[in-house]
């Protein structure tokens, strides 16, 4: 499967991201963005999460960590952002997270 056949910038990059092509997409996605004033393809896309599928919940992520500014004794918080940093393959937040809600509820169902 190719990009060939594709009319449009948005065509081409969404055929890039179907195809597997991340880098491609991207890259382009990233020009078209920065060409723009107020970019057609934003954060909150559908396109660009096909582009970056990261992107959603690094989002999430974000979100999460400004509410457990507001609510830093909530365990589903932390184990909510356990769960996305697994997401990402990354253990080592993943763990950290996960230890933060261990300490507020030690006896919680989740660590049996």
């Amino acid at each position: 499967m190719s990009v060939a056949g594709e009319t449009s910038l948005e065509g081409v990059i969404k055929r890039a991201a179907q195809i597997g092509d991340y880098p491609t997409a991207r890259e382009l996605l990233n020009r078209r963005t920065s060409s723009a004033k107020k970019g057609v393809l934003g954060a909150d896309s559908e396109l660009e999460e096909k582009v970056n599928p990261e992107s959603k919940v690094e989002r999430r992520i974000r979100e999460l960590e400004d509410k457990l500014m507001i609510y830093p004794e909530n365990k589903e918080i932390y184990l909510m952002l356990a769960e996305l940093y697994g997401q990402l393959e990354n253990w080592e937040l993943a763990s950290e997270y996960r230890e933060k809600a261990r300490v507020l509820d030690p006896n919680g169902a989740e660590f049996r």
